[in-house]
């Protein structure tokens, strides 16, 4: 009866013990919106279920709702202190038993909705709008943070200037300027590993942090190659004059 209740509203993965929950679960974790958890089951039991979950990190951010035959408020509280979100009586009430699923997925909903926003807004927050570069600050903090955690390591801090850039804003406009901003930065980008630093600290300014050079004339080559691939793809480029590379220090 209580199958046939909630598939009519919802699609179901049953499982007809607390193992065969988990595994379930685990499999499946990012199509499972909530859990219906008998505490009676053969083998593991609900309450043995609800312990587990402490230590899995996919199953504690589904919502769970208890099911039972007992009113003990000792069920109900130990439930709750090991995680449970809410507790449906048998027999089961139809309009409960759904207010009370759907109250519960409109949170977990709202919380995700929350979390995406953090997130996204966090991201936009720490990159430039222009180019998608790291943006000043950012660039600061994860230069530091790296020189802080690797010492031992051998970094290359290298500064990109595009030379005249004032000139090509005042005489061709900001349309051309923002567009050789948009070049140079592509151009940097394509040059540098993912686990390098690449941000751009002002209008025309870039740094760059870098690892892997065993020697100067390992970077001073590399600066060289970067200096090439800059002119290759801005020699079209109106009021374009050059760029300036510096290796400002070497680790």
């Amino acid at each position: 009866v209580i199958k046939e209740l909630f598939r009519e509203h919802f699609n179901l993965l049953e499982a007809s013990s607390g193992g065969e929950c988990m595994r379930i679960i685990q499999e499946n974790t990012s199509g499972i919106d909530l859990v219906l958890l008998d505490l009676v089951m053969p083998g593991i039991d609900g309450f043995e279920v609800l312990r587990h979950r402490q230590s899995m990190q996919e199953f504690l951010d589904i919502p769970v709702i208890v099911l039972t035959t007992s009113d003990s408020q000792n069920i109900q509280a130990n439930a709750y202190e090991l995680g449970a979100n809410d507790f449906l009586a048998k027999p089961i009430d139809e309009n409960t038993a759904l207010a009370r699923i759907q109250n519960l997925l409109k949170s977990k909903r709202r919380v995700r909705s929350l979390i995406q926003k953090y997130v996204e807004f966090k991201v936009k927050s720490e990159l430039d709008e222009m180019t998608g570069l790291f943006n000043k600050t950012t660039t600061i903090n994860l230069i530091t943070d790296t020189l802080a955690k690797h010492p031992d390591e051998h970094h290359a801090l290298l500064a990109v200037d595009i030379d005249n850039f004032k000139a090509i804003n005042d005489i061709f406009g900001h349309t051309v300027g923002d567009h050789t901003i948009s070049i140079v930065s592509n151009v940097i980008t394509s040059q540098f590993s993912g686990s390098d630093v690449v941000g751009r600290i002002g209008g025309d300014e870039f740094v760059v942090l870098c690892s892997g050079f065993h020697s100067k004339d390992d970077a001073d080559r590399f600066v060289k190659r970067l200096e090439e691939r800059l002119k290759e793809a801005m020699d079209a480029q109106p009021g374009w004059s050059g760029i300036s590379v510096g290796m400002t220090q070497v680790l």
